[in-house]
């Protein structure tokens, strides 16, 4: 049971870290809209925090899926040896 609570608790960091990356690229899409000139302009910076927050998905996608695999690997291992 002290098991399921460790890993619970590294998911809902891990989580949490996730949101606190996402946040951080809307804040930087913020502050780059306020230096918008143009409507050119405008469209770069979309184009840009799209690409990044993509980026940022596929990135926090393999740490989730790695993440649950150590998780479910140790769970079926516990299961096992008890």
């Amino acid at each position: 049971l002290d098991n399921v609570g460790a890993n619970t608790a590294k998911l809902s960091f891990k989580l949490m870290e996730f949101a606190q990356a996402n946040i951080n690229n809307n804040i930087e899409l913020a502050n780059e809209y306020i230096s918008v000139r143009s409507i050119p302009d405008a469209l770069e910076v979309q184009t840009s925090y799209f690409k990044r927050q993509f980026d940022l998905f596929v990135a926090q996608v393999g740490v989730l899926q790695t993440l649950t695999t150590e998780i479910a690997n140790e769970n079926t291992m516990l299961s096992q040896v008890r």
